[in-house]
């Protein structure tokens, strides 16, 4: 099992330039169809689908991801935007429907980055690197 703050770091990575971000999918392909996270088409990623691939879940017939790396890293992202938001819903930060409570002037890029830096500062300090933390 990969260290959160790792997995955390990785999809931050995915996301950092706004052209391999999106909006309301996990993904989309070159041509903006939404496709899986895990497709090799995938060029461009939500924090969600950025977490799926940094932490190599898988989707099952049933629509169910199979990773616990990946419900930590999703919960200390949830655990970040409540602090930044006052809600858990990162989905939201990501889509642009839920601003956060002292950035509101930031785009939605820039808070879903802030979320991760704060998600991934969070992870470090609970991993034993208090030096981290933000």
């Amino acid at each position: 099992m990969r260290k959160t703050s790792e997995i955390l770091t990785e999809a931050r990575a995915i996301i950092a330039d706004p052209a391999q971000w999106t909006q309301e999918a996990l993904a989309r392909d070159k041509d903006g169809n939404m496709v899986a996270f895990s497709d090799p088409a995938a060029v461009c990623f939500c924090a969600a689908g950025a977490i799926g691939k940094a932490s190599g879940a898988v989707i099952d017939d049933r629509g169910d991801w199979d990773s616990s790396d990946y419900t930590t890293a999703s919960l200390y992202l949830a655990k970040a935007a409540f602090r930044l938001a006052d809600t858990s819903a990162y989905t939201g930060i990501n889509d642009g429907t839920i601003k956060l409570t002292d950035h509101r002037d930031l785009s939605a890029h820039e808070s879903i980055l802030l979320v991760l830096d704060n998600a991934i500062g969070l992870a470090k300090f609970m991993e034993g690197d208090p030096c981290s933390a933000s």
